[in-house]
């Protein structure tokens, strides 16, 4: 094994697990973001923050890309063709490299850590999005209904439609 090359190899594992940390992070605080947003029913703002959401997706995605071609690169290096992941590298690095391993222990659990966070999240404003949308749904159903039934008065109908305008915008 190459030492110099190792520890090169290692320090660009570290920057790289550092930036899916950040990105990571970012993503979590744009659904906290979202989740005000959507409680609100601010469509602009919701719009906004999914597309900084797909930008960050995408560049997790490259980031995990070099990431997983360094594990590679260091499983090679290692002459151990099986590693694929960081809990692995720790386990196959010589006791030498002590500092990575503790580092990349800790770094792991953190990305592990926002990563669950994250899912349970997401599924709170997955929720969120379906109520909103049931709720929506039935005010139109029920605007429709009030609608059928006093066709042929108008004046209840024009009544009708504003008291109905009004709940759509309190709903919205």
């Amino acid at each position: 094994m190459d030492t110099n090359l190792m520890i090169k190899l290692l320090n660009s594992l570290k920057e790289t697990l550092n930036y899916e940390l950040e990105s990571v992070k970012k993503i979590y605080q744009l659904e906290n973001n979202k989740y005000d947003e959507l409680r609100d029913v601010n469509l602009k703002e919701i719009m906004k923050i999914n597309i900084e959401e797909d930008y960050l997706l995408q560049y997790l995605d490259s980031i995990e890309n070099k990431r997983s071609d360094l594990v590679s690169k260091i499983s090679k290096e290692l002459k151990c063709n099986e590693i694929t992941t960081i809990n692995e590298i720790i386990n196959n690095l010589p006791d030498d490299f002590q500092e990575y391993k503790n580092y990349f222990d800790k770094i792991n659990q953190e990305i592990r850590s926002y990563t669950k966070k994250l899912l349970l999240l997401t599924k709170e404003n997955s929720e969120l999005i379906r109520i909103n949308l049931d709720i929506i749904n039935m005010t139109l159903s029920y605007s429709e209904q009030i609608l059928k039934i006093d066709t042929y008065n108008n004046n209840d109908i024009k009544n009708i439609i504003k008291s109905n305008k009004f709940l759509i915008n309190q709903i919205v």
